[in-house]
């Protein structure tokens, strides 16, 4: 699953992930139901010895005129964003990954 897959789902800010009660949970509780971008990124691709997750961060604070991850959530938690946009952004970072990394070593299998 990509990470504008699991915003789609359910998009959250000011949290990485929240379970159907809103509160606020860790990015692998199973009880998630909803996720930022960086939590969806977290959950999605690949990270540990891959630099994968690395660099999905990089492109997306990138398209944002921003560094690292801090841009991310300021971006996202910003009170006029919209799931949308959200959705939109992932996507464009998405197209831009999948020329760098192969499919199968990049998003994690459900």
């Amino acid at each position: 699953m990509k990470p504008s897959e699991l915003i789609e789902r359910g998009w959250t800010q000011k949290a990485l992930a929240r379970d159907e009660k809103g509160v606020a949970v860790t990015t692998c509780d199973k009880k998630g139901v909803c996720w930022c971008p960086l939590g969806a990124i977290i959950v999605a691709v690949k990270c540990g010895k891959s630099t994968a997750c690395s660099e999905f961060i990089r492109l997306m604070a990138e398209k944002l005129g921003g560094l690292g991850r801090h841009s991310i959530s300021e971006w996202n938690d910003a009170e006029i964003r919209t799931k949308e946009e959200v959705i939109e952004l992932l996507r464009q970072v998405e197209k831009q990954m999948e020329e760098l990394f192969e499919p199968e070593n990049l998003y994690k299998t459900e």
